[in-house]
């Protein structure tokens, strides 16, 4: 009998702290309003169908409420600078179609470079996703429709909480 309440405790308690998951997070830092807007600039060894990617990308978070991007501006040279948000071509290889550095002040953004892998360009998916690490969002891997999905295959999904995030 002593047993069979031991075991009934743990079962209740291992239930009650099942139930309550925690909010997933659902970005790391904010584009201050002191650097907005924010200029997203182009390298010009991206070909025309990265270039138009990157252009249906801004449309896409603009869609999304972040009014606050400008461009995209083809310029000579990438360079940091603050408030802005740069694309340049990339080789990753075969793990990662694009990659996105991000500098930030403590909870800041304060610059972004992103990294695209030609090859995948034409899908537009892969511009979109990293635009949204340079806006400050995380991987959702909550949400295989989400276009912060790990793998760049999401449905171009915003939840509610990274459309807050962004604007």
């Amino acid at each position: 009998m002593r047993l069979l309440s031991l075991v009934l405790m743990l079962l209740s308690s291992c239930i009650s702290s099942a139930s309550v998951v925690p909010p997933a997070p659902v970005g790391f830092a904010k584009w201050p309003d002191v650097l907005k807007p924010v200029l997203v600039t182009v390298d010009p060894h991206l070909d025309a169908n990265c270039q138009a990617a990157i252009e249906d990308s801004l449309l896409f978070w603009q869609a999304q409420g972040v009014t606050w991007l400008r461009g995209p501006v083809v310029v000579p040279t990438l360079e940091p600078r603050l408030g802005i948000i740069g694309f340049s071509p990339f080789m990753p290889g075969p793990e990662a179609a694009g990659e996105t550095r991000t500098f930030t002040a403590g909870d800041q953004m304060a610059s972004a470079f992103v990294a695209l892998d030609p090859t995948y360009c034409v899908l537009g998916q892969t511009a979109t996703h990293e635009l949204g690490h340079a806006l400050g969002l995380v991987h959702d891997e909550r949400n295989e429709d989400s276009v912060m999905w790990p793998d760049t295959s999401g449905l171009y999904e915003v939840s509610p909480a990274q459309r807050a995030w962004v604007r």
